[in-house]
């Protein structure tokens, strides 16, 4: 019985169709991820496959798609689907584990996969203006307060303020 609403067996016919189960082998997981070859979001890579009556197709990430079927496993909505492997078109439901938003973020921060610092392109500032700021500010001066300091690097003095306390930019210490 599906748990996805409105799919059918024909539809999970047709998503096994589109698996390649001859994927790399993880070196952790010992296994070969199975590679998804159906439609994929262009950017992340992320397989996207869609079900139910053609009038009335649904779309739905591969890989969730793969933990609701495989594992007839229901997912709330507030539920993300992660990779252990971290290969976005896998559908492996063991290389696959169910978390919150903040678990995924704690994932990506924890493999190395989090941009920071001078890396986020919206950054206007570089790793040479944040170690100047730090070594220039003076809480009580008039000339290197985090207003001033705020306006020489076209930035708030809230985040000047937040620079100098080591809640932005803790990777530069």
């Amino acid at each position: 019985m599906p748990v996805v609403p409105s799919a059918s067996v024909k539809d999970f016919h047709r998503f096994r169709s589109k698996i390649n189960k001859d994927g790399p082998v993880h070196p952790v997981l010992k296994s070969r991820c199975w590679l998804w070859v159906g439609g994929c979001y262009q950017i992340t890579g992320y397989g996207q496959f869609g079900y139910g009556p053609k009038k009335n197709r649904q779309s739905i990430m591969a890989h969730r798609f793969s933990m609701v079927w495989i594992l007839k496993r229901n997912l709330k909505r507030t539920e993300h689907v992660l990779h252990h492997c971290d290969n976005p078109p896998c559908v492996r439901p063991n290389h696959l584990f169910i978390g919150t938003e903040q678990d995924n973020k704690n994932d990506m921060v924890a493999k190395g996969r989090s941009a920071k610092g001078q890396e986020v392109p919206q950054s206007k500032l570089k790793e040479k203006d944040i170690l100047i700021i730090r070594a220039s500010y003076q809480k009580p001066s008039r000339v290197h307060n985090s207003i001033t300091l705020g306006k020489r690097y076209k930035v708030h003095p809230s985040t000047i303020n937040r620079i100098v306390n080591n809640k932005r930019w803790k990777h530069l210490r």
